[in-house]
This record gives structure tokens, C-alpha cells and sequence, in this order.
């Protein structure tokens, strides 16, 4: 897999009927839907697809924030998901597998 971008995940959330939620900026690079990234829980590492990326209507202290949504409702890893909370971390964003 190839790098395209480094993103700092500040917090993490589950939105019912929407799905898994972090919230960070993008340090480096580039971020589309259907990127992939990999997330330690504390516990274990999972390798999540970006679905959605949410980009914040107006920048707060000069840095915009941004969403990335991975599992809705019929994703397999949204068990694992719900509830999750991450720490912060640096990870990194990869291009799509074909």
C-alpha cells in the first residue's frame, strides 16, 4: 500500500446510525473516501475504509478539523466499532487497495 498522508486523530466517537467517527487534521499529504488507515484502540490495531470525510463549515483556533466516518449500519466491523474510543495518535493514510 501506498502513503498518501499522515492524519493526527484527536478524538473518536459513534454516532448512532452513522457510524464510527474521528476527529483530527490532516498533517501531511491527502485524504479521499475509500483511503484506508489503521488505528490503534488501545487494544488491538484495525484497518479501517474511509466512507465519508466531514470538513468543518468555519476553522476554530486557525485549524480546520476534520471528520473521517468509517462503518454504517450493515458494516461488519460495526460491533467492533461502536463504543470505541482511541487515543490520540499519528496514523497514516493509504490509497485505496484495488
Amino acid at each position: 500500500m501506498t502513503a498518501v498522508g499522515k492524519f493526527l486523530v484527536k478524538e473518536s466517537f459513534t454516532i448512532t446510525q452513522v457510524g464510527f467517527t474521528i476527529v483530527g487534521e490532516l498533517v501531511e499529504g491527502k485524504v479521499n473516501r475509500g483511503n484506508q488507515l489503521t488505528i490503534n484502540s488501545a487494544s488491538e490495531m484495525i484497518t479501517l475504509t474511509i466512507r465519508y470525510i466531514d470538513l468543518p463549515s468555519r476553522p476554530t483556533d486557525g485549524i480546520s478539523p476534520i471528520g473521517l466516518r468509517f462503518a454504517e449500519e450493515s458494516d461488519k466491523n460495526n460491533k467492533t466499532l461502536t463504543g470505541l474510543k482511541t487515543p490520540q495518535q499519528l496514523v497514516e493514510i493509504f490509497a485505496e487497495i484495488q
